[in-house]
């Protein structure tokens, strides 16, 4: 889960550093990055662990689709250790050494065990400097002392002779023969090395073997399968180091690069390359090894079948059928060959066509064009030989309006309609006739389309391709997953969770049947439908659902991983939605304990668990555990990554926010202030990232009632987040919003509601009405209505968004809560206590329920209050004693008001003597502090206390007394 970002529904399995953090933690030196600490060679075996991260599986920054068979923890570990390296540093080792000189840099590989002419001084000298790190390099590039590589530098090596370690050559090398030998030497080297470091052992036993005996072997003989030493290792991995290892060179991979290549392809869960070897081809391979076996039992079959031959016409024609279907059969394994062939180069195609639209920075494109327009029209305006003050001010009118056009819609159309919607169209015409085909690539269209945040328009490219699979006999498995998974995906992109909901039931039914109840696929599909389940309001599912994949993911991976801590880490925000505020800080404390224990303290990972646990417990009211964790992430940040690191930046962020809300406003601005010159200095002093920083310098001042201040600082970021990120992108309308609600607390309520309703009707026409900031923002334009005096039409929108929210998120959702107060307040300043009292009773329960006593203080008085207005005037003394028990020690406007209420119930039950000077020092208290009131409320709630002192005096029988209250309101 992305720090900070609530419940993370794009990070749910396999949690990752971010890429500033990763540069920190793996930078290259033996301390950050690890090495093998000891590869010993044959005689010797046994590998060493890597430092560093430890790595994790790919999830495209959201629950997707993974590789189809998983490994254990172990072994994806070593899997992308040794992928970063193999493509580029063994390839880099080949490369010095056709630069060497007379250094050995070629023949001398300081390798145990193998001893050439020219080396022992050089092992000599790294040993006594070495002594106790033992490097140990394997003789990577030996395989390319050919003929010619003699003749060009002073080595001591014949041709022909065997040079290296005997157990990593290949077939050819031990054949001593140098025409045979190229780099395909070194792949199968590597994958000697790769099958080592994955169950620690050689795939040939040579031990106690001659060097003849040794050769024989290694030509002649198939290694043993990675599954049939351990079984997790099936599938793909097995795949990929098989075919490092074939004897033939033709059927390796061609280089390091490429087998690092398939490496990393199966990491980030997309199809490999490689592929079994067939039947027929391992019968070819039986027959070359024992050509005297083969053929006798050839000279045997031929006897019979002379033999069968006397026995008459039938039996020949019998063989003649015989004959055809063999015939039928091999060209049948021909056919598969070809189109096993044809699905390899499509599966290539789709996972660099995947991977090049995933690093596409849409919004970076749409600001270069934007800028590029706006200097095009600089060297028109330049060419027409205009001055430069028309120049200027015509650029300033052209940088105004253009400021309206999201740069990023510029970007993906421009995209659209030069490549995907061309594409679309030739996939739907080059493979008309091959459906199977056709439905996988118009999937990788699709998948583009979510990438770049069209969900409409993947859902309509995904039909299609679910149409095309239709008319395919056998579907591929894993294309059918693809489709369901990004159309779950489309529809949460569009926040239609509740049409998300049910594809991704379909998806985890897909996975359990054709890939196994435990398999990571079908773990991250069932932790992807719980907090789908979660956002819809079906958080009892979503909770038991996201156990039973712990409890899976346990079974077969252990119950303290990092992957397991991660589905914790979703788990945690569901008890917070299901209101288990016991078993929320259970799981906060053994995320923390295990972080500690499984990565260090200092670890990023652990880091994010502080601040994102200390987020949850911040939500359930446990203010000083929350703001130790989020001071501990940022001050460990601060240690470790540095002070001008982007993860310290961003945890300094977060704690300056932390602190505003807690009323810390003057260290919340110190902080916050830094994180705004760290940006300065980066970004400059337009960009949107420098003006986020003001949006949150903004929200200080707002929440310390510096509204004025608040307000200049949110339109100075307005214009930047519409130029930048788009007018309809959720960072501009979040700062519409907020000023808004700026303007609204400054009185200015009708250019409130105008950029209120703005950002509403931008938010409907994106997402649908049902969107969870949607229904927000309705619930924040009703308050601005009611401050304008129209509470009926604040009691219409309200009782709307009430259905609604309690449809989307269940009667005990938060949101549900404040929106059933705020129509419970409305409802009561209207005088409807009726209508009011069980919409107050739920907020009272729920707020007992989470144990939040502010909250049940307030729900207490509203109570009282309602009840006085219904004449249930010894209830209503109960009820505000137990207010004043819940609040005792507390100030402020809403215990003035509490004390006036209790006066009110004493003058009704005949006690005025008490009720008089109560009700008048609290009066004149509230209205000393009105500003502290809401200000939707501020007029009804100051008319209310006036109603109740007149009220008073005409019960006491004092008539002159509540006239004057009633003349001052102007109360008839």
């Amino acid at each position: 889960m992305a720090e900070g970002d609530g419940a993370g529904q794009r990070n749910l399995y396999g949690d990752q550093p971010t890429s500033e953090e990763r540069a920190v933690w793996s930078d290259g030196s033996d301390a950050a990055c690890g090495s093998v600490n000891s590869v010993e060679h044959s005689g010797g075996t046994r590998s060493g662990e890597p430092g560093g991260l430890s790595p994790i599986s790919k999830d495209r920054t959201r629950v997707a689709d993974g590789a189809s068979n998983a490994t254990d923890a172990s072994s994806r570990h070593w899997l992308s250790w040794f992928s970063s390296r193999s493509g580029r540093n063994i390839a880099g080792n080949r490369s010095g050494a056709s630069r060497s000189d007379s250094k050995h840099n070629r023949s001398s590989k300081l390798t145990t065990g193998s001893s050439l002419p020219g080396t022992s001084s050089l092992r000599h000298s790294v040993t006594s400097s070495l002594t106790t790190a033992q490097p140990k390099i394997l003789d990577f590039g030996v395989a390319r002392l050919t003929d010619s590589d003699v003749h060009a530098a002073t080595l001591q090596t014949d041709p022909g002779q065997i040079v290296g370690t005997l157990a990593y050559m290949s077939p050819e090398q031990v054949a001593g023969d140098p025409q045979g030998v190229d780099t395909r030497c070194d792949v199968y080297a590597l994958g000697v090395v790769l099958f080592q470091l994955l169950v620690d052992r050689l795939p040939l036993d040579l031990s106690g073997k001659t060097v003849a005996e040794a050769a024989r072997i290694i030509r002649d003989e198939e290694p043993e399968t990675l599954s049939t030493i351990d079984r997790s290792l099936r599938g793909d991995v097995e795949t990929i180091v098989s075919k490092a290892l074939e004897k033939e060179p033709e059927r390796r991979y061609a280089s390091a690069a490429e087998l690092a290549a398939d490496i990393r392809r199966f990491l980030r869960d997309e199809p490999i390359t490689a592929r079994p070897a067939s039947a027929i081809y391992n019968i070819r391979k039986f027959a070359r090894r024992n050509k005297g076996l083969a053929a006798g039992m050839a000279a045997t079959f031929i006897t019979l079948i002379a033999g069968l031959a006397s026995t008459g016409y039938y039996l020949l024609e019998a063989r003649a059928q015989r004959d055809n279907a063999i015939a039928a059969r091999d060209q049948a394994d021909r056919q598969r060959e070809i189109v096993e062939t044809q699905r390899d180069d499509l599966q290539a195609v789709q996972a660099w066509y995947g991977e090049l639209i995933s690093e596409v920075d849409i919004e970076e494109i749409g600001q270069r064009l934007m800028q590029d327009l706006r200097g095009r029209v600089r060297k028109g305006l330049e060419d027409a030989k205009l001055p430069e003050e028309q120049i200027e001010s015509t650029l300033e009118t052209f940088i105004d309006v253009t400021r309206w056009a999201n740069a990023t819609d510029v970007a993906v159309d421009s995209l659209d309609l030069a490549l995907f919607e061309r594409a679309e169209q030739s996939i739907e015409q080059q493979f008309e006739g091959q459906p199977a085909i056709r439905a996988s690539l118009l999937t990788t269209v699709g998948k583009a389309y979510n990438e770049l945040t069209r969900g409409e328009r993947a859902l309509t490219v995904l039909g299609k391709a679910e149409a095309a699979l239709a008319d395919v006999a056998e579907p591929d498995p894993q294309t059918v997953g693809d489709i369901l998974i990004e159309r779950a995906e489309a529809c949460a992109d569009l926040g239609r969770d509740a049409d998300a909901v049910p594809i991704l039931r379909a998806y985890l039914a897909h996975c359990r049947e054709h890939f196994g109840e435990d398999e990571a696929k079908t773990l991250r599909a069932g932790a992807y439908l719980a907090s789908r389940l979660n956002e819809v309001g079906e958080r009892e599912e979503a909770g038991e659902l996201l156990a039973d994949m712990l409890a899976l993911h346990a079974a077969r991976y252990g119950e303290e991983d990092s992957a397991s801590l991660s589905l914790k880490q979703v788990l945690i925000w569901i008890e917070l939605g299901r209101g288990n505020e016991e078993e929320v800080v259970r799981l906060g404390e053994e995320i923390i304990a295990a972080r500690r224990r499984l990565d260090g303290p200092d670890h990023p990972r652990t880091l994010t668990a502080l601040s994102e646990v200390g987020q949850v417990l911040s939500n359930i009211g446990r203010v000083n555990e929350s703001l130790s964790l989020i001071r501990e992430a940022y001050e460990s940040s601060e240690r470790v990554l540095g002070s001008d690191h982007a993860a310290t930046i961003r945890r300094r962020h977060r704690l300056a926010s932390k602190l505003s809300s807690l009323g810390k406003y003057e260290e919340a601005v110190e902080l916050m202030e830094r994180v705004l010159e760290y940006q300065l200095k980066i970004h400059g002093p337009k960009a949107w990232a420098t003006q986020k920083v003001q949006r949150g310098i903004a929200q200080i001042h707002y929440r310390n009632r510096e509204y004025s201040q608040a307000l200049a600082l949110y339109q100075e970021c307005l214009p930047a987040a519409q130029q930048e990120a788009g007018v309809d992108h959720e960072d501009t309308l979040s700062v519409m919003s907020e000023t808004g609600m700026c303007l609204t607390q400054l009185g200015r309520f009708a250019e409130a509601e105008a950029i209120l309703r703005e950002v509403q009707a931008l938010r409907v026409a994106k997402k649908g009405p049902d969107d969870r900031d949607a229904l927000k923002t309705a619930t924040t334009i009703a308050g601005v209505v009611i401050a304008q005096g129209r509470l009926e039409e604040g009691v219409e929108l309200l009782t709307t968004e009430l259905a609604r929210s309690r449809r989307l998120f269940g009667d005990e959702s938060i949101r549900t809560i404040i929106v059933a107060r705020d129509l419970m307040y409305t409802l009561h300043d209207l005088g409807r206590y009726l209508e009011a009292e069980p919409l107050c009773r739920e907020f009272l329960a729920f707020a007992r329920k989470v144990e939040n006593r502010p909250a049940t203080g307030e729900a207490l008085i509203e109570l009282g209050s309602i009840e006085l207005g219904l004449g249930e005037n010894e209830a209503a003394l109960e009820t505000l004693d137990e207010a004043a028990s819940v609040t005792s020690g507390a100030t402020g406007a809403t215990i003035e008001r509490l004390k006036l209420l209790r006066g009110a119930a004493l003058a009704a039950n005949g006690r005025f003597d008490e009720a008089e000077p109560i009700m008048l020092a609290a009066y004149e208290s509230i209205r000393s502090i009105q500003e502290r009131i809401k200000i939707q409320r501020r007029q009804y709630i100051l008319r209310d206390c006036a109603a109740h002192i007149s009220a008073m005096y005409e019960h006491w029988e004092k008539p002159e007394a509540a006239r004057t209250w009633k003349s001052q309101l102007g109360v008839n």
